[in-house]
């Protein structure tokens, strides 16, 4: 087989693993379905040890310019003004360092690497087998509307929740859905809003009503990437979900202004959430990796990089020539990503709660009040920013 390792998805994770093993010597194809940037409208936060890997990658400068934004901490609208909640001292305390990034950029930017052969615009119908062993995938050029057999070595599924590469494998996930639908947006960064820092506009007037806060994280542009926490059944009802989205963004004279125009939910992107945790992360012939093995919910911030530690972890093992990938793969990225999962497992608890429960304004008052306490909050960051991270 003349390609050691076929990747299936252009996911964050994925590309790393392909660079990581190009620059090894390699030959690696990723293949992925879209022929331009991901459509995603969704916020996403990378911790220090991913950027420390990707900026040996891609320096630094490049992703301040085009796809990330140092975030010097995240403020809370307590209904007079912004307070932080998660302060710049705070984060400076406990030595983390978080990024906020725009995904569709910082997915193309590991695109334009050299070191892998990218083929855009390539659906990968069915995984072909050799007795039990995965060998490789059929797939459409889209464009040409022709059908071709990729062959390799290694078969790495960075193809989602749904991932075929998995069912080829014969694991069953068994995910459960997050119970909040997750509403995205994206727009120009508000002048009035501090250009470094996340915002969380809570829903203190009707914590209940199902549309639980607006949270806004900053990218390059200025642009802002934007997540709302919405309940199922609100949305199935178009009238109260419209009167409940009316009431919260009128509370705050910028929420209100960058809101304006816009049908809620209609001109927002909504996400039903799987996640879950494979048992196994491969089988003979085939790896899974990001989403593939383990979807979570945007909890603690952990999808994109448990993703990128997993394409770490296989790279070092393959250049290191490991013999058995899988078991070692495994024995290094299943306990840090069960760690990680717990962020979405406690997240579904509190989130699955009926309305009526869910303490959003004590939440949100003891954030205002105790969250920059040192003692309090630097250990639980250091936590979340490190969960992923093998030990």
């Amino acid at each position: 087989m003349p390609t050691d390792f076929l990747i299936v998805g252009g996911g964050i994770g994925g590309l790393v693993l392909a660079e990581l093993l190009g620059r090894g010597g390699k030959h690696v194809v990723v293949l992925e379905r879209g022929t331009g940037p991901p459509p995603w409208n969704r916020p996403e936060v990378l911790w220090p040890a991913t950027i420390e890997l990707l900026s040996s990658l891609i320096p630094e400068a490049t992703w301040k310019e085009q796809a990330a934004v140092p975030l010097a901490g995240v403020k809370f609208w307590g209904g007079t003004q912004f307070a932080w909640g998660i302060s710049p001292e705070l984060l400076a305390r406990a030595n983390v360092h978080p990024w906020s990034t725009d995904p569709n950029q910082s997915r193309e930017l590991l695109m334009r690497l050299g070191s892998f052969e990218l083929h855009r615009g390539i659906e990968v119908k069915s995984v072909l087998k050799d007795g039990e062993r995965i060998v490789g995938v059929r797939a459409n050029d889209i464009a040409a509307r022709q059908e071709r057999d990729w062959l390799a070595e290694t078969t790495v599924g960075d193809d989602g929740a749904h991932s075929l590469v998995r069912a080829a494998c014969d694991i069953n996930l068994q995910a459960r859905v997050f119970p909040r639908d997750l509403v995205c947006f994206q727009c120009d960064w508000p002048a009035a809003l501090d250009r470094n820092a996340g915002h969380i506009w809570p829903n203190l007037a009707r914590p209940q009503s199902g549309i639980l806060a607006v949270g806004l994280l900053p990218a390059p542009g200025p642009r802002g990437m934007g997540v709302i926490p919405l309940s199922p059944k609100l949305a199935a009802d178009p009238q109260r979900c419209a009167r409940a989205w009316q009431e919260l963004i009128q509370t705050e004279p910028t929420l209100a202004a960058l809101m304006s125009g816009r049908k809620f939910p209609d001109d927002f992107q909504r996400v039903r959430r799987p996640w879950g945790h494979a048992a196994r992360y491969g089988a003979p012939g085939a790896l899974l990796m990001g989403d593939a093995a383990h979807p979570v919910s945007p909890a603690g911030g952990q999808g994109a990089n448990m993703s990128i530690a997993d394409g770490k972890a296989i790279a070092e093992l393959a250049l290191a020539g490991e013999r058995n990938l899988l078991a070692g793969y495994h024995q290094i990225r299943q306990p840090a990503n069960r760690r990680s999962l717990r962020f979405t497992r406690g997240a579904a608890f509190v989130f699955g709660l009926p309305d009526w429960l869910l303490p959003v304004s004590l939440s949100f008052w003891l954030v205002r009040h105790f969250g920059n306490q040192p003692w309090l909050l630097s250990p639980f960051l250091r936590t979340v920013s490190t969960a992923f991270v093998a030990r």
